[in-house]
């Protein structure tokens, strides 16, 4: 298996425990995201951007930042909503994109 094979799947495993988290704290998850804006990369089109972020309240106006400040410092890399290769990243969190769900 190749480094970045090695990667990928580091990667999906971190996903999946951040798809676990998400499932509960946030069961309706994959139905409150859109999916068509969805940007890994960007901190308000990012999943935790999309779910976490409230513009009424100062402090929950981007999500990934809020988690950010409110979790131990890996807690986002270790749950698969940051990485280093955002491509990537982003092809694993759509395998979570709800079948027949146009959003």
């Amino acid at each position: 298996m190749t480094k970045q094979d090695q990667e990928g799947v580091e990667l999906g495993k971190r996903v999946a425990k951040g798809a676990a988290w998400l499932d509960q704290v946030k069961p309706n998850w994959r139905n409150e995201l859109n999916w068509s804006f969805l940007k890994i990369e960007d901190r308000t089109l990012c999943i935790l951007g999309q779910l976490f972020t409230d513009p009424s309240r100062e402090h929950l106006t981007n999500g990934y930042d809020y988690l950010f400040c409110t979790q131990p410092n890996d807690w986002i890399i270790d749950h698969g909503f940051a990485a280093n290769n955002y491509v990537v990243l982003q092809e694993l969190w759509n395998e979570h994109w709800p079948l027949g769900e146009d959003t």
